[in-house]
């Protein structure tokens, strides 16, 4: 049960990165407020992958850690979009 909550957890980081990817250069709007609090959730990405992937070892039963390394994949995507959004563009700047 906890690795299905868990899973949920998960798609909502997949759908805060397609959001923000999406609604990034929304003039200000619904979407765009949207957008705003999907960053939140983006940055929370890296510490419940971590947690996920705890539970994916502590899990006792095959399924639960089927559905607990999916929910790890997830979370590492969405944290690996924000990383490359956020932090690999300055270092293409040129001064």
């Amino acid at each position: 049960m906890l690795s299905v909550f868990g899973l949920g957890v998960a798609v909502t980081a997949l759908t805060a990165a397609v959001l923000f990817a999406i609604g990034r250069p929304a003039a200000p709007s619904p979407l765009a407020t949207w957008v705003e609090f999907s960053v939140l959730r983006i940055l929370v990405a890296p510490l419940l992958a971590l947690t996920f992937l705890v539970c994916t070892v502590l899990s006792p039963s095959r399924l639960s850690r089927l559905v607990f390394l999916a929910a790890t994949v997830m979370e590492a995507t969405a944290s690996a979009y924000g990383a490359f959004v956020w932090f690999v563009p300055p270092l293409f700047e040129r001064p």
